[in-house]
């Protein structure tokens, strides 16, 4: 499936959702998710906050250029290189997505749950930067599938633990009442399709971004290596 009919299809089932499911649902799980599920929702929904995952990498890029500097086995300098770009990577998914999501969050300008339930008010603001007004899409989607989808190309050992963890957190900010389910679905498409799309780029330059298939580790009686032994 091509961006552009993925694209129309999501659209069309934010439209739909917009129109009919989205407050009759928001509704449902504001009065009846509590307790332990809402706790649940609650923790894991920290995962979809950028900041962490941009200090993870960004950690990850400078400790390996910073390595790189003093490291003189070749097999160790690749090593060093190739989590370079993973890491660097990594960051472009979430910027690149973050940009999308944060432009269209200002243009669309659309109410969130709570003054749906607190004062009635369901539509939008267009052009608006302020927090109540900018539901559509989720942030936190866009960022847990951008770093589910960038580590699918990075270490795809554990994909389906990703999706899962992905479909988790989206699914928190429409549980917890923060979202509507078309704004999980909208910001879950961006994270998925600009860091598709920005692996493409990589790959066309020539980058490769996956960490299987590195030179070996040299052997025990070798040096130390203990960033990637």
């Amino acid at each position: 499936m091509s961006f552009r009919t993925s694209f129309a299809a999501v659209v069309i089932f934010c439209g739909l959702g917009m129109a009919t499911f989205d407050a009759p649902l928001a509704w449902f799980f504001k009065h009846h998710i509590s307790g332990e599920y809402e706790g649940f929702f609650k923790v894991i929904t920290t995962l979809g906050v950028a900041t962490g995952w941009y200090v993870l990498a960004g950690v990850v890029l400078l400790g390996c250029f910073g390595l790189k500097t003093f490291v003189t086995v070749p097999e160790w300098r690749e090593r060093c290189r190739a989590y370079a770009r993973a890491a660097f990577f990594m960051i472009s998914a979430l910027t690149a997505s973050g940009l999308v999501e944060t432009g269209m969050k200002f243009v669309i300008g659309r109410y969130r749950p709570r003054y749906l339930f607190e004062s009635g008010l369901y539509g939008f603001k267009p052009f608006n930067a302020h927090w109540a007004m900018n539901s559509f899409p989720s942030g936190h989607s866009q960022t847990i599938w951008a770093v589910a989808v960038a580590l699918m190309f990075i270490y795809p050992r554990y994909n389906a633990a990703y999706i899962m963890v992905a479909i988790l957190v989206s699914l928190s900010r429409a549980v917890t009442s923060v979202h509507f389910l078309s704004d999980v679905t909208m910001g879950s498409y961006i994270g998925i399709a600009v860091t598709v799309w920005l692996h493409r780029q990589f790959v066309r330059r020539g980058g490769s971004v996956r960490l299987g298939g590195l030179p070996p580790t040299p052997a025990r009686g070798d040096a130390p290596n203990p960033l990637f032994d």
